[in-house]
């Protein structure tokens, strides 16, 4: 996945999108579409889902149903669907092994997302980590981490920083981080003040701006951390969700689950301190650490 043009997971979500928006537009219901098809039920429900790929014979003769003619978008949904099915080959094998499908896709959402907004409660986020406080966390976690499982991680989340803050076009991010992740000391003073460190420097880019949410604020953070990724260019635009439990984690387009993930982050993000102060209070535990 690092680095290249094909995003199979972000191709399938658009290629369901498109054919589930072409269907509602048209007022057919999915057994209508099975029926005229000669499908099961099951399968276009399945497509619509994301569950399985669509074949390109299948494409064409769908869309023709749907009244979807235009050439540049056909070709473009052609295209999209030939990605899709590359999952095998454009996702590194040891990710797959290492780490969760929901993450995998995760990953490749950031890696087109034009802009994201992230809520933290447990840990800093994975694009912001240093190597350090991301292996002292993991290792926290999993004691006996076995090596290539900690290279994936680590590997994982040197290229999604590669893909939102340091490429030649990053998107517009906005981080909510919960105070008491500043003071947990994660693998000792040194690591988490390098860490603090680090999250200024990023806080200082152009493209990402940073709060703080006080402990004081009185905000519920049972929803754990979540992050909604938004494209706006290709033949769909829209938002997905990230949720990231103590054990599990998703990935979630249904609209009202957005929606409330939404409202949460907009007053998560008006009742944290403003981006200066957040920086301010950053810094003042990092030197506390320091001083240590």
């Amino acid at each position: 996945m690092s680095g290249r043009a094909e995003h199979p997971a972000v191709s399938r979500w658009r290629v369901r999108h498109a054919l589930r928006h072409a269907r509602d537009a048209k007022g057919l219901t999915q057994t209508e579409v099975a029926t005229a098809m000669e499908w099961s039920l099951s399968k276009v429900q399945r497509i619509e889902l994301g569950e399985v790929n669509i074949a390109s014979t299948d494409l064409r003769s769908v869309l023709e149903l749907l009244d979807i003619t235009d050439p540049d978008t056909v070709s473009g949904l052609l295209d999209e669907a030939r990605v899709s099915r590359r999952e095998r080959y454009v996702v590194d094998a040891d990710l797959r092994e290492h780490l969760t499908p929901s993450t995998l896709q995760m990953l490749q959402f950031a890696a087109v997302a034009d802009a994201a907004q992230w809520f933290l409660t447990y840990v800093i986020p994975g694009f912001l980590q240093t190597p350090a406080y991301t292996e002292a966390v993991l290792r926290f976690l999993e004691p006996r981490i076995a090596d290539d499982k900690l290279k994936a991680h680590l590997d994982s989340r040197a290229q999604w920083r590669r893909d939102t803050t340091d490429s030649g076009d990053p998107p517009e991010l906005e981080v909510v981080i919960y105070e008491p992740l500043l003071m947990m000391n994660v693998g000792g003073a040194e690591i988490m003040a390098e860490q603090l460190r680090e999250l200024v420097v990023s806080a200082r880019r152009g493209n990402l701006k940073l709060r703080v949410l006080p402990m004081e604020s009185g905000l519920m953070t049972g929803f754990g951390s979540f992050g909604l990724l938004r494209l706006d260019r290709g033949l769909y635009s829209g938002e997905v969700l990230y949720r990231e439990l103590a054990e599990t984690d998703s990935l979630v387009d249904d609209l009202e689950v957005l929606e409330l993930h939404r409202d949460v982050f907009v007053r998560t993000w008006a009742s944290s301190l403003p981006e200066e102060k957040s920086v301010k209070r950053i810094i003042a535990e990092a030197a506390a650490l320091d001083a240590q």
